[in-house]
């Protein structure tokens, strides 16, 4: 594995932690349950999964197992009165929901180990038994990990990064669909960077760094939403930036909202990030010449505003061109590929409560 990762990608790897099935359930059950918001009864015959009560649910170690591996996770459909198919593109979809689960779990060991170092070392006691790892992989190598971890802000979900390669389907293989990466897209190479140089080229903070009148910009619309571009750009000279251009993006529509910037300018990309909501995706672009930064908005961009402690208007874009609701996709992932469960589908979703 880890040669075929060097060989394809060029990403060196430094160390090797393995985590199989058994291993997955005992860190769960070493760490806590995790609780998972299901907003309708679900079932995975294949792993075992059944939730007869949706609702925020407290997943063990093995009903954790059957969560994550699921890729044929079904609904039940109230008004259809039968088991309909919960995901869009099952295999990116347990991605995603394999990725939020991380994230949480993460989270659950974080605030457990806050303000007390003993508790965040036995917490790493009781999972590193369970690991198999390199010969290089000192135990005080995890402990620094842990103390490292130990500042991340569980409530916060970017405070953990995960990334999914832009796919495509492709020629099926033994009559099976498979998908492909989609080497054309740019987030493709901006994932690859940021793997080989440990951080990428996405600035380390999205904190304005500049007076917005310092920062020209431009928008360009790949959201699908007509009349976005113009509106946010509105936007964006309220609070002060400078800039009249707005356009299509070449690429016809992107998933996820980009701040892309001259070379040099990472400074401006950081401060015009700060009011772009959700936190977009930084791309260097040395082809960029006419302005400082170029918006381009995805279909997940769902307005601007005056981030925190800043000074300035604050302004929300794109509801005059259309829906700026952020959906909630199956196993509850904002953002996910998958639409949010239809109610003229499934029904009215359970509510969802804390801790979910």
């Amino acid at each position: 594995m880890i040669s075929t990762l060097k060989a394809n990608f060029g990403v060196e790897i430094n160390h090797y932690l393995e985590v199989d099935f058994r291993t997955f359930q005992s860190v769960v059950d070493a760490i806590s349950t995790v609780p998972i918001y299901i907003p309708y009864p679900a079932r995975e015959d294949k792993t075992g999964l059944y939730v007869p009560f949706p609702g925020c649910v407290q997943l063990n170690g093995s009903a954790s197992l059957a969560y994550v591996r699921s890729r044929s996770l079904e609904y039940y459909s109230v008004p259809k009165q039968r088991w309909m198919s919960a995901d869009t593109v099952p295999d990116i979809d347990r991605i995603q929901r394999q990725q939020d689960f991380i994230r949480r779990i993460a989270g659950i060991a974080v605030q457990k180990s806050l303000n007390d170092p003993l508790k965040a070392n036995d917490i790493a006691d009781r999972v590193v038994k369970y690991l198999k790892v390199d010969q290089g992989l000192s135990k005080d190598d995890m402990l620094s990990l842990v103390d490292a971890f130990r500042t991340i802000d569980p409530n916060d979900p970017n405070a953990l990064g995960f990334q999914t390669l832009p796919w495509t389907e492709g020629p099926l293989q033994a009559g099976q669909s498979v998908l492909y990466p989609n080497t054309q897209d740019s987030h493709y190479q901006t994932i690859l960077a940021s793997l080989s140089d440990g951080g990428g080229s996405a600035p380390a903070t999205t904190a304005a760094t500049l007076a917005p009148s310092a920062v020209t910009v431009k928008v360009l619309n790949a959201s699908g939403r007509a009349g976005v571009a113009s509106t946010t750009l509105s936007s964006l000279n309220g609070i002060g930036f400078k800039g009249t251009a707005v356009g299509n993006d070449a690429r016809g529509s992107v998933t996820t909202t980009e701040v892309r910037y001259r070379t040099g300018a990472k400074a401006a990309a950081q401060t015009v990030a700060g009011y772009v909501l959700p936190s977009p995706r930084f791309v260097e672009d040395a082809q960029l010449t006419d302005a400082d930064v170029a918006v381009v908005l995805g279909s997940d961009f769902t307005g601007i505003s005056s981030p925190t402690g800043t000074s300035g208007s604050s302004a929300s874009a794109g509801s005059a061109a259309g829906s700026t609701t952020v959906t909630t996709a199956p196993g509850g992932l904002s953002g996910s590929s998958a639409a949010a469960p239809s109610t003229t589908v499934f029904g009215a979703p359970a509510s969802k409560a804390p801790p979910c």
